[in-house]
């Protein structure tokens, strides 16, 4: 009977609080849920699991004993997060145009988000570059900072940029070895390989005009091919020095691009080079090094990286040192 009472009293409790506003601390409450106190200690707790901080909810309008945060509704306008005594010295707002600061009171009109701080930086997502490529439809603009190549990221569509690259440097590592020239404010130049090539020769087993006067910016490229497609036929298994550029192949990384697009500097590159030795590893101050400018059938322009001398050598009766570079 106790039973059957108890469980009529919870039906009309229910019934009543549905049909009616419930009050915590008035008798006149002004909505279906009118909490009030007169302490600045009054406020709504809501607390899952047990009664630890940690696990709690809480709305005050008043002041919270730190570290326990606070959350202040005021005026209809911003929404505000704060831990002093007055709930006025915010670390973080939403205002009323879905403009959000932290940090700061006022975030900017021009800023979604603003960050204010003068001992804390702003910390991106941080992931190897195996989790980026993992991404399943990474959005443009999305930023992220690689741990593989330790540089902060983002998508530009149709691959992810290393937001430092935006302008490159002497001597910086990049695209598969080191920019020893730029050009374009630093937006492009000239790259050598991490290291040289094995001593060789200039040409494949017969003197012969290829006709690769070419001396300028990127005129190795060119001169480059033009080699490689006069000579290749005098022995189809041979080695030289245009092929040996040509054929040089290198991987920054799991995950990252292979650069294939290398090849025998112009006189006028291999110049380049030796003038910013210094930024660039491996190189040997005791030797010549080919370059792909011809002099005539029987030779080929060389620079010497010791004293920077610039001379003609037999292409086919000298081995010399050949370091492959590439432009970007």
């Amino acid at each position: 009977m106790k039973k059957i009472i108890y469980f009529l009293g919870v039906i009309l409790l229910v019934g009543i609080a549905q049909a009616q506003n419930v009050g915590i601390g008035t008798t006149s409450p002004g909505s279906k849920l009118d909490v009030r106190g007169s302490t600045p200690d009054d406020g709504v707790v809501i607390s899952v699991g047990n009664s630890n901080a940690s696990h709690q909810l809480s709305f005050f309008g008043g002041r919270i004993n730190d570290p326990n945060p606070f959350i202040i509704w005021k005026g209809g306008d911003p929404l505000r997060f704060a831990t002093d005594a007055n709930g006025f010295t915010e670390y973080m707002r939403i205002n009323s145009y879905g403009r959000i600061g932290i940090g700061t009171a006022i975030p900017d009109t021009s800023a979604i988000l603003e960050l204010n701080s003068n001992n804390k930086g702003f910390l991106p997502p941080r992931m190897t570059t195996a989790q980026r490529n993992a991404i399943p439809v990474a959005a443009i603009g999305l930023i992220i900072f690689n741990t593989t190549t330790n540089t902060l990221e983002y998508d530009n569509g149709p691959s992810w940029v290393s937001i430092h690259n935006s302008q490159h440097f002497i001597g910086e590592s990049y695209g598969g070895g080191t920019i020893f020239y730029l050009y374009d404010n630093g937006q492009h130049g000239l790259i050598a390989a991490f290291a040289d090539q094995p001593y060789i020769k200039w040409s494949n087993g017969t003197n012969r005009l290829t006709g690769t006067k070419g001396d300028g910016l990127n005129a190795g490229v060119m001169n480059t091919t033009m080699i490689i497609a006069t000579q290749i036929g005098d022995n189809q298994s041979g080695n030289f020095a245009a092929k040996a550029c040509a054929n040089y192949s290198i991987s920054s990384g799991v995950g990252e691009p292979t650069y294939g697009d290398w090849y025998l500097p112009s006189e006028y590159e291999l110049n380049l080079l030796f003038l910013q030795r210094s930024v660039v590893s491996g190189l040997d101050y005791t030797e010549a090094y080919w370059s792909s400018t011809e002099q005539d059938t029987n030779t080929a322009w060389t620079v010497n990286f010791g004293d920077g001398f610039q001379t003609t050598f037999s292409k086919e009766g000298y081995n010399l040192l050949v370091r492959p570079i590439r432009a970007f």
